[in-house]
């Protein structure tokens, strides 16, 4: 990867303003926005505003898809890929006539590859699958955050709710990204390990097939050498605290190391380490409109996981000497 020499000091820059941007406006959002509030004039606009969003038609909005994601194609994303740098590679056609279920794996503590990939234009996700109009899945909470909600939408970001994920994936030519492993993913993320979470996670399976949406594996090769986690021994007191923040906000960050912003060797920035996110080829899925929860049901669920499951696998072998060659050890089903 070449880079001009006045662009190549600016990458960190830009890589810790993204940061800030994204996993830490929501506290300082909320804040400014309780002072605003305390504000007579402002009160009632307010509180309408928030009433909007949070119960109101606004609360539909990623859903219905009705925000046109301009912000997708900046050219600060593709600075953003450089930094790594980032790559998306494709090995099979998408048609459009069919929805699809892209299924990240690993989830990694802040998931960085999601956002050049899937979230932006950073590695020409439309160039390589034209006709495809892809959302990315994210927590409920940055919908109901002022601001954060607005930028979300602006890069066709969606809550992950069943409800979102059927209504959005019952149009043809829509993807939706998701991070299967979760908050509990992050978890276990480690340098040259991939770790998943994946047996009991049954739940996308069961929105492919109320949508007939096509679910595609898609494996990101260097997402957990981005940071060093530090240890939380279990039962303490930290690990305490992240259960405890894992089920009030439905993520957790781990505690970990990256670099700094000027060259220093610890901070909070990822390792500028590559990340190659593979897309691998669509498992077709039939619509069934049968109780999921029926005995049929759950076992047609069960057959088209473990389908997945050896899709996944096969994907992962095909390219893990190429893209992992420095692995710890190889994929690992641990949940």
């Amino acid at each position: 990867m070449n880079f001009r020499t006045d662009e190549r000091p600016m990458l960190p820059v830009i890589a810790a303003a993204w940061l800030v941007a994204i996993y830490g406006s929501t506290i300082l959002v909320w804040f400014v926005t309780i002072l605003l509030l305390a504000d007579p004039v402002l009160l009632v606009p307010g509180l309408i505003y928030l009433y909007w969003i949070i119960f109101g038609p606004g609360r539909s909005a990623c859903a219905k898809a009705t925000w046109k994601p301009r912000m997708r194609g900046w050219g600060v994303w593709r600075s953003l890929a450089r930094y790594f740098p980032a790559k998306l590679i494709k090995t099979a056609e998408l048609d459009p006539q069919h929805s699809y279920i892209f299924a990240l794996h690993p989830h990694g503590i802040l998931t960085c590859n999601s956002w050049m990939n899937f979230s932006s234009e950073a590695t020409g996700f439309s160039k390589l699958f034209p006709g495809i109009e892809m959302h990315t899945g994210t927590i409920s909470w940055n919908f109901i955050t002022p601001v954060v909600r607005e930028f979300c939408l602006m890069h066709g970001m969606c809550d992950v709710s069943r409800k979102t994920m059927v209504e959005l994936l019952s149009t043809p030519g829509r993807a939706l990204m998701v991070a299967i492993g979760g908050a509990s993913e992050a978890l276990l993320a480690a340098p040259g390990t991939m770790d998943l979470i994946l047996n009991k996670r049954k739940g996308f399976i069961r929105v492919a097939l109320t949508t007939g949406a096509h679910l595609v594996p898609v494996i990101s090769f260097g997402e957990n050498d981005l940071f060093d986690p530090i240890a939380v021994e279990k039962h303490s007191f930290t690990w305490y605290t992240q259960q405890l923040t894992k089920s009030m906000l439905g993520f957790c960050v781990p505690p970990f190391v990256g670099r700094g912003v000027l060259g220093y060797p610890y901070g909070l920035l990822p390792k500028p380490r590559p990340i190659v996110t593979v897309v691998g080829k669509p498992l077709p899925i039939a619509q069934w409109q049968g109780d999921l929860h029926s005995l049929e049901g759950t076992q047609l669920a069960d057959k088209y996981h473990a389908q997945y499951v050896i899709a996944l696998k096969e994907l992962y072998e095909q390219h893990k000497d190429l893209y992992a060659s420095d692995r710890v050890r190889s994929l690992k089903l641990v949940a």
